[in-house]
């Protein structure tokens, strides 16, 4: 994989156009939606499971961290770029991308791929939503899990064909979740239970899901 990466000249995908922040923006808002997703996540996710509930928390800041620290070195290969040394760094630019490369295995391919198995289980444990969105996740997570940790060991090459094809459930799951929370929301069980917590004063009561088997 090193190999690989040492002869990968980062500048040639750009035809001529110069590296922007764009890229480093758009890192460090993923970053930052990681964390918020979590967040709003939590409340509901600590009265079904509270330790699951905070494991999920505690990944997904781990996944903004990397994607942050993958992003600085993007950063630094603008700053080569727009000071005209680009050409003139050597192996330092392959250095930085592939900085970049492993930090996206790590934080959006490994971890996330934990998390959506976790998040994927509560879903389906506890019917926060409709199961199969939760059992779609679980698949996906594992596929996203097993894919990058062959792209690691170099049985399958960065970023290929079936990198993408096995991370297709997974971008299922998260289209299929987002959409059913904004549409349609949380179950009514867990909205009642949302409430009648809000009410009793205590924040992580347990969602008694066995009493809605659908």
């Amino acid at each position: 994989m090193v190999r690989r990466c040492r002869h990968r000249k980062p500048w040639r995908p750009l035809r001529g156009r110069r590296p922007s922040y764009g890229g480093v923006v758009l890192d460090t808002a993923l970053a930052l939606g990681c964390v918020g997703t979590a967040l709003a996540l939590l409340p509901v996710l600590v009265r079904v499971s509270p330790s699951l509930g905070q494991a999920f928390l505690t990944l997904r800041t781990v996944e903004a961290a990397v994607i942050v620290a993958g992003a600085m070195p993007m950063l630094a290969l603008v700053w080569l770029a727009n000071g005209g040394s680009l050409a003139d760094a050597g192996l330092v630019p392959d250095a930085l991308v592939g900085i970049h490369q492993a930090s996206f295995l790590l934080g959006q391919g490994l971890v996330i791929g934990v998390n959506s198995i976790i998040i994927g289980y509560l879903v389906w444990r506890h019917r926060i939503v409709l199961p199969a969105i939760g059992l779609l996740g679980m698949i996906g997570g594992v596929l996203v899990l097993t894919s990058n940790l062959l792209q690691l060991v170099g049985v399958l090459p960065l970023s290929g064909t079936h990198h993408r094809l096995m991370a297709v459930p997974l971008f299922a799951f998260e289209i299929w979740f987002a959409s059913y929370l904004v549409f349609v929301g949380f179950r009514p069980q867990v909205r009642t239970d949302r409430v009648v917590a809000s009410q009793s004063g205590n924040p992580v009561g347990r969602v008694a899901s066995q009493g809605d088997p659908s």
